[in-house]
């Protein structure tokens, strides 16, 4: 990591991140850095030992996820730490509020060093199973205040371990939104599965680390989420339906039922758990496209949305045509009704 001096691009410090194995650069694991105040927060994945730690964590083996707070100014670790103190452990996402760190991830082996706060394990030790873990950090002390585990599905998998978690907090709750692969062996403990894949909402009291199973949405078929923002009480959403009864509210439905997919936007009461507004967007008129949705941002009462199409009858607002083998498409919507304010293709 480094800082730059942003008017002359002259290095104010730099120092290498890692240990004496290989840090992995995979999608999965790429290290995330936020800036709060003026501290710098890292989380990653070692792949070995030696990494610094200021509580006398240390590696165990295989893949284990760290996190470090760095001073903006100087540099200088102020806090570093094995996050899980296991291995087969990744961090997904954290949030620093306040005076709390807040860190979701995944563990997939036996060996849990550090104690759970609520006695919560790794259920029998195999390698086959996942679990879903909540740590809550206080951000002075850097005494753990919640470490809790638990197995959001039940059968032998890793669904867990290869979710792309993103969790939002709003109020006193930390709200996810994954990927929930549905067979008889992969059921969730209180919410039954709809189609092959559903989406599934989740939180977990930032208090106390219990979780709850919200909602699925989705149909007899598959749903992707592809991103998902949370302004207070309402969670938009993107993805793609290949279900033909994937619920909206304006009467939109998918043009075929082919494994690809199409793009959806959905908005939910995160309270009251309510589909506020819920469309499918139609991205051209084949019929048979493949859709990718990569970013969503809400500003005010508008939703924009990013992805790639190989859609070649893309239908734009503003003349522009498809032009290669896939291109970027971009979506502007009015955020509260769902229509398309504008749609282009580059």
């Amino acid at each position: 990591y480094m800082k730059l001096d942003s008017a002359t691009q002259d290095i104010i410090y730099a120092s290498y991140l890692g240990s004496d194995g290989d840090e992995s650069s995979s999608i999965s694991y790429s290290p995330l850095m936020k800036i709060v105040g003026n501290h710098i927060y890292i989380s990653l994945v070692m792949d070995g030992a030696n990494a610094p730690t200021t509580d006398g964590s240390s590696f165990l083996g295989d893949l284990s996820d760290y996190f470090i707070k760095i001073n903006a100014t100087t540099g200088v670790p102020v806090y570093a730490s094995f996050i899980t103190g296991g291995n087969g452990s990744i961090y997904q996402d954290f949030i620093v509020e306040g005076n709390s760190i807040y860190i979701v991830g995944a563990v997939l082996g036996s060996d849990i060093i550090y104690p759970t706060t609520d006695g919560s394990s790794y259920p029998d030790g195999s390698l086959t199973n996942s679990k879903t873990y909540f740590k809550k950090i206080n951000n002075t002390n850097y005494s753990t205040e919640v470490f809790t585990l638990k197995d959001l599905f039940n059968g032998e998998n890793f669904d867990e371990f290869l979710a792309q978690n993103k969790i939002y907090k709003s109020g006193n709750n930390i709200y996810s939104v994954i990927n929930m692969v549905c067979d008889p062996l992969d059921t969730l403990v209180t919410i039954p599965c709809k189609g092959s894949v559903d989406v599934l909402v989740y939180k977990i009291n930032a208090s106390t680390g219990q979780f709850n199973m919200e909602m699925t949405v989705g149909g007899i078929k598959n749903e992707r989420i592809g991103d998902r923002v949370v302004i207070g009480n309402k969670l938009y959403m993107i993805g793609t339906t290949s279900s033909s009864d994937f619920p909206t509210t304006n009467g939109t439905t998918i043009q075929n039922n082919s494994y690809l997919g199409e793009l959806y936007f959905t908005v939910i009461n995160l309270d009251t758990k309510q589909i506020l507004l819920s469309t499918i967007l139609k991205i051209g008129n084949s019929g048979n496209s493949s859709v990718t949705p990569r970013q969503l941002i809400v500003e005010g009462n508008n939703a924009y949305i990013v992805g790639n199409t190989d859609e070649k009858q893309f239908t734009s607002t503003n003349g522009t045509k498809f032009n290669g083998e896939e291109d970027i498409f971009y979506y502007k919507l009015n955020a509260t009704t769902g229509a398309v304010l504008a749609k282009s293709i580059f």
